[in-house]
């Protein structure tokens, strides 16, 4: 059983984010990139839908900003084979800017836990239109 006075790194991890939504402020997202592919069209198949998804934070500490950049992509297989030939691939990548109020004791791991748990929800809507 966990000490109570011992974090899991998944609850550590979530409170590095937290600091950092305390002093946020989204400013824009932007879709930088799309890409659509069909190779074919596939009657009757109930497809194997596969989503990867990645998050990079770029603190800038002169502006008071940082710049989440966040790729998703969706991917349909016509099983659930192991196969990596997909017949559709949907990829997108976005650029989130936030207004930070002090950069005062944060460091890039506090962006990045903070773009882990935000870099998707701030993009999910725009993402949806997207697809």
């Amino acid at each position: 059983m966990e000490n109570e006075n011992e974090k899991s790194p998944a609850k550590a991890r979530a409170e590095l984010g937290l600091s950092v939504s305390k002093r946020i402020q989204l400013v824009s997202v932007c879709l930088m990139e799309g890409f659509f592919r069909r190779n074919q069209g596939i009657e009757g198949v109930d497809p194997e839908i596969r989503q990867r998804r990645s998050v990079e934070a770029y603190p800038d500490e002169p502006a008071s900003k940082v710049r989440i950049v966040t790729r998703l992509v969706l991917n349909a297989f016509p099983d659930a084979s192991e196969s990596e030939n997909s017949f559709m691939e949907i990829e997108a990548r976005f650029l989130s800017t936030y207004t930070v109020e002090s950069m005062d004791g944060l460091t890039k791991d506090h962006f990045d836990a903070f773009a882990e748990y935000n870099g998707i929800f701030n993009v999910w809507q725009i993402g949806r239109a997207h697809v």
